[in-house]
């Protein structure tokens, strides 16, 4: 897998040019503010990126999910989003935002998380998006959203609360938000069908509002995974055959998944 430092005079390639387009398009702004991160910290986040890069790739390799052709980059952004994929050059690449990578639990989740995004999105090209209302569909987000946390809870073994939140909650905050998506799981679920093919605005059940309820913070990112487990549970449906599956096939199957956990 191909790796790129961004972090180091990133404005004399062109392909970082392109990147800065893209995040500032979809994640940023082109006036956001410049994090900053001190130079002995940058290092040790990059080194820590490199090693948790190699640990899942091979534990990707391991479930059946090819990485070959796909590249991760790392650099220092505004701090809005910690991650996503791209396409960068005719290849899909997992981007990492250093700035927001300051505990351990945060490369372990979030590491295979975003890499598991340039892999669906190499292998289902039809789940990425070159658009906002595109990018924030309540059905591809649910869906790609869900594997990839599904992916990161499943290499690092990770408890579900870590593979939702890294290290940005402890542990008995993001226990108590879990408790809560269970509690309101069919109003979320309902809420997600009913807005399946049109983004929500403010894009509120894959954005982090404390301020909001738990259907308006971040409560697509758990209904996703838990769509994902049943799938696998019940359907028999790995995470390697789920990760290839086009994009209708797919999104029949999680649409499906969510009625059977309505009706449960």
């Amino acid at each position: 897998m191909r790796f790129a430092d961004f972090t180091r005079e990133p404005s004399a390639g062109s392909d970082f040019a392109a990147f800065r387009a893209h995040y500032e398009r979809f994640w940023s702004s082109p006036c956001g503010a410049q994090a900053e991160v001190a130079p002995e910290k940058l290092h040790s986040r990059l080194e820590s990126l490199q090693g948790q890069l190699s640990q899942t790739e091979l534990a990707l390799e391991a479930l059946g999910i090819p990485t070959s052709g796909v590249s991760a980059l790392a650099f220092v952004g505004h701090s809005a989003s910690n991650g996503h994929a791209c396409l960068l050059f005719g290849r899909f690449a997992a981007w990492y935002a250093l700035e927001h990578f300051l505990t351990p639990s945060d490369f372990e989740a979030f590491v295979p998380h975003e890499l598991a995004h340039a892999v669906h999105y190499a292998l289902v090209p039809e789940f990425y998006f070159t658009s906002i209302e595109e990018q924030r569909r309540t059905g591809r987000q649910l869906v790609t959203e869900g594997l990839a946390t599904r992916v990161a809870q499943e290499v690092g073994s990770l408890p579900p609360e870590v593979a939702l939140w890294g290290g940005f909650l402890g542990a008995d905050p993001a226990q108590c938000w879990i408790s809560r998506c269970k509690t309101h799981l069919r109003e979320l679920i309902q809420l997600i069908l009913d807005s399946w093919t049109e983004p929500l605005p403010g894009n509120p059940l894959f954005t982090y509002n404390p301020a909001l309820g738990v259907e308006e913070n971040r409560g697509g990112y758990f209904v996703g995974m838990a769509a994902t487990a049943h799938l696998e549970e019940d359907q028999k449906l790995p995470l390697a055959e789920l990760i290839r599956l086009p994009r209708s096939e797919a999104e029949r199957a999680y649409q499906e998944a969510l009625l059977e956990m309505l009706a449960a």
